[in-house]
Order: C-alpha cells, then structure tokens, then sequence
C-alpha cells in the first residue's frame, strides 16, 4: 500500500459533527493497514457516558423563498390561462348554491321535497303512451310518431300522448329533468361559470360567436348555434329510493360496511378479511368511514367520462359522463339499468380545450347537494320508522377515465406526449 496514505488527513463530508469526525479519524489511526490478516476487525470505541448526548441535527435551510397557498392566490394574478381557468371554476364551485344550479323552479321544488309515494299510473292510455316510448328508446323519434299515428288511425277515441308530452309527463313524474346549455359550436368550451356571460369562443384560433347572427340581427333573439345537455344527479338518486325493491338494493354498502368492520382487531386495528371483493375493502374507503366523512346515510358515487359512437362506421362524436352508484352490488352496478347519465357534448369541429366548462354544471350541482344535503324518501322502510325519510350528502369517491379522457380531466399530458405517466415517474414512452 502506498506510504504516503494517511487516514488522518481523510475529510468525511457527509459527518453530521466535528466531534464525530474526530472519533472516526481517531479510529482509522489504530488500523493496521499493511496487516495481510484478512480478517480485519475494527477496534470498538468506548460509549459516551448516559448524560452525554450528542447536538440534534440541524435541517439546513430552504433556499427557495416561503410561497403562499395556492388558494391564497388571487385568481387574476395567476398568469397561465389554462391554470387560471381552473381556479375560477374550482372557486365557482366553492360558491355553489341551489340559485345558481341552472334548475327550473319545478324542479327545484321536486328536489327540496320529493314525493313520498310509490308511483302508479292507472289510466290506461297514459300506461300505453308509457309503455310505447319505453319500447322505442333505441329508436328514433320518428318511430315513436309512425306508431303514434297508427294508433289513433285506428282507435280515434284513445287518448295516446305525443312525443312531446310523454318526455314531459316523465320529468314531471320521475323529477328527472335535464339542464340545456350554450356550447361553442366548435365544441372548444361550454359557456357554464366563468365563462357563462362570454358571447364568442374565448380561444384566438376559434372566436366563433356563440349566438346565430342571423336571428340576433332579425329579431334580436339570441339562439344558441350548439346545446349540450346536463342531467343532475340529484333526482336520479332520489328515483332509486322510490320503489321497495331498489330501495333494498342501495342499503348494499351499508350491510357490507358493517360486515368489514366487524372484521375488524380492535386493538390493532387492521382488517382480517378473508375475501377481498369491493372498493369498500380498501383502507382509503374504511378510513372514511370511521372519520364519520362517510355516514351511513349518504351515497357514495363513481365518476366516469369517455368518448361514445352514436352511429355504426363512424368514429366517436361525442363525449359521455356517467355516474355510477357505488352502494349497489357490484354484480349490478355497472349494468345498463342502474349506471346514471351525467352529461352529452357534442363533438364539433376542434377538439374540447376546456373541459371543466362541460363538466361544470354536474359538479355545480353535486356540490349544492353535498353542502345543502338530499332529501330522500325510502320506499322499503315502514311510514312510521324514523329513518323512512333522511338526509344524504353524496360522496366522490372516485374518478376514472380512459387515456384521452385522462388528459381532459386532470390537465396532463395526454397518453402520446413524450412523458405521460401521471404518476410522475418519469419515464419516457415508445413514441
């Protein structure tokens, strides 16, 4: 070994104290480096005394300046516009109330006060008209006005209801209703929030107006050139309670919570189950529940939004948002019956730049009802138990999306860029 090897002059960078530094210096001075032994043992160094306690580490310092909360941050000072956006309508969203929810005053009072009666209908004709419309869902609106019209070729005397007035009897006696709103006729954005009081796109490469010029010029109305159409989740939740027998079925996740934490050590607190089948297994979800964020009476919810094709051979034209009912089985959640439709926008010509703007009225909506809570009728308690009429406050539980959709919703890179992962892992994708 080289002579001139001196394990004092070693400088240990990473020594949390000089003290330290010191002892291992001294240590290394005891070793026999030449030694052909090699079973090398280093010599042990005595312990400090009980009462000798060794400075705490210090954590050096930030050197990045102290920044503020973001919700701290007024909105018009933020300069990326596609953040700035996101702020206001998250800000909007904190706003909300039943005023601002784009319901008609019906519906309004449908929702504050929902029925607490099963439905019947016991008028023939209006069961026919009913049963007619229910039998032609997957067909268009013609083919309910063929058979409309051969009806009363043929019976004069009955009284079946046009297309016009089943939809209406449907809202008025489900509480159902959709929400119609101005959309870019380019499908850039929705004028909804922040950008309810716009009158052309908001995007420099569109600026197509919102209203037909014609008609404002003619008649000075202001007609929308694209809709798209919004279906609050209130009502449709409230529907489920109206009849016994999926009143029974949305009290799954209540029977199946209190399965789980009976399984539950209650020393350790750690979960022994012998069968992992549902999202309410996770610790996430139980955590929830014993924090009371999740009561027994509230209605936990999925989130879900894709691109759909309406018509064979074509590529998809438009984008769908769905609500699934997490309190149901899973072997009949996700099924056609029982899966709530949110939203339908339309494609247009651009591609969606703004999707919270599309969104935002579903959300807008589900917020008033977290805050303000939903009143609920349950159709398979006895009329005199206290709980037969309760109040829930709808929970989020979870949203999901395919890769496209991804991108829309959270603000990301979409699945082609060059790093895409939204777990920030950083690797690089094949293209």
């Amino acid at each position: 070994m080289d002579e001139s090897f001196e394990p004092s002059s070693l400088t240990l960078a990473r020594s949390p104290s000089p003290e330290i530094d010191e002892c291992l210096i001294r240590d290394l001075d005891t070793l026999d480096l030449e030694s052909d032994n090699e079973d090398l043992v280093l010599p042990q160094r005595d312990q400090p005394p009980p009462h000798e306690v060794l400075p705490p580490v210090q954590p050096r310092a930030s050197s990045l300046p102290h920044l503020p909360c973001w919700e701290d941050i007024p909105i018009s000072d933020v300069k990326v516009e596609k953040l700035r956006n996101s702020l206001a309508f998250i800000d909007e969203l904190r706003k909300a109330c039943n005023k601002t929810s784009g319901l008609e005053h019906n519906d309004q009072a449908a929702l504050l006060d929902p029925p607490c009666h099963i439905l019947d209908v016991d008028d023939p004709d209006t069961r026919l008209s009913l049963k007619l419309y229910m039998g032609t869902l997957n067909a268009s609106d013609d083919v309910y006005n063929a058979v409309h019209e051969a009806i009363l070729e043929r019976h004069p005397e009955d009284k079946v209801l046009s297309l016009y007035q089943v939809k209406w009897l449907l809202t008025e006696l489900t509480g159902v209703a959709s929400i119609k709103s101005d959309m870019c006729i380019n499908s850039c954005v929705a004028y909804t929030g922040p950008f309810e009081e716009l009158t052309h796109c908001p995007y420099p490469e569109c600026q197509e107006p919102c209203y037909d010029q014609e008609e404002l010029a003619k008649m000075g109305k202001k007609v929308p050139r694209q809709v798209f159409h919004t279906i609050p989740i209130g009502p449709q939740l409230q529907a489920q309670w109206h009849h016994p027998d999926t009143a029974e079925k949305m009290k799954y996740r209540r029977c199946r919570t209190e399965e789980i934490l009976k399984q539950m050590d209650p020393i350790s607190g750690n979960l022994k189950l012998t069968e992992w089948d549902d999202v309410f297994c996770g610790q996430d979800y139980i955590e929830l529940v014993q924090n009371r964020t999740i009561k027994t009476t509230d209605m936990v919810l999925l989130f879900s939004i894709d691109g759909a094709q309406l018509f064979a051979h074509k590529a998809s034209d438009c984008w769908i948002y769905i609500w699934v009912i997490l309190d149901l089985d899973p072997r009949i959640r996700y099924k056609k019956k029982y899966v709530l439709p949110g939203g339908i926008i339309p494609f247009g010509v651009n591609k969606v730049k703004n999707m919270d703007s599309f969104t935002y009225l579903g959300f807008h909506h589900l917020a008033v009802i977290q805050k303000e809570g939903l009143r609920v009728w349950d159709a398979s308690a006895a009329p005199n138990a206290p709980d037969h009429i309760f109040v829930s406050h709808p929970y989020l539980f979870l949203s999901t999306a395919d890769s496209p959709g991804q991108r829309l919703i959270n603000g990301y890179n979409g699945h082609l860029a060059k790093i895409a992962c939204w777990l920030f892992c950083g690797i690089v994708g094949r293209h």
